[in-house]
């Protein structure tokens, strides 16, 4: 999905549903790209325990 400020702005509620549908959304500022909001599910991948700072912390 494209969304210019003002969708941001006044439709705010198709852009969440077109995140729940996993779907990227690209935001343009004058008709160029200023960035993509990603879902969240679809952006989090992979295991807790394979992030970097997993079991860093040694307790006693």
């Amino acid at each position: 999905m494209k969304a210019s400020i003002i969708d941001l702005r006044y439709k705010m509620n198709a852009v969440l549903k077109a995140l729940d549908r996993n779907e990227d959304v690209t935001i343009l500022y004058h008709g160029k790209v200023k960035g993509i909001i990603t879902s969240q599910i679809q952006a989090a991948s992979g295991k807790v325990t394979e992030h970097a700072f997993f079991n860093m912390i040694k307790t006693k």
